[in-house]
């Protein structure tokens, strides 16, 4: 899982990298990903790493922003965006 690899490195305490990882998990499950080798999962942990190191720790937001980010980056580059799926495996 890409997350995990990108945590390894980063300074975050186990509440957060607990966050972290159920965002991560719920967002790829909102775009149907199930290989974290895909280069979008990647995206998908990158941004949510992003918005962890400047402050934000609740799992649902960094679901959403990462989310949003994907969708934002798609627009800007003419491809159709990914729907993500209603709801969350961790009862968001």
């Amino acid at each position: 899982m890409p997350i995990n690899q990108m945590l390894d490195n980063a300074a975050f305490d186990p509440a957060a990298v607990a966050a972290l990882t159920t965002a991560y998990e719920d967002a790829c499950a909102a775009l149907s990903l199930n290989d974290g080798a895909d280069a979008l999962a990647e995206t998908v942990a990158k941004r949510i790493i992003e918005h962890a190191r400047r402050g934000e720790r609740d799992p649902i937001r960094l679901r959403e922003l990462a989310l949003k980010d994907l969708q934002s980056m798609d627009r800007r580059n003419g491809c159709p965006t990914p729907a993500p799926a209603s709801g969350s495996s961790h009862g968001a």
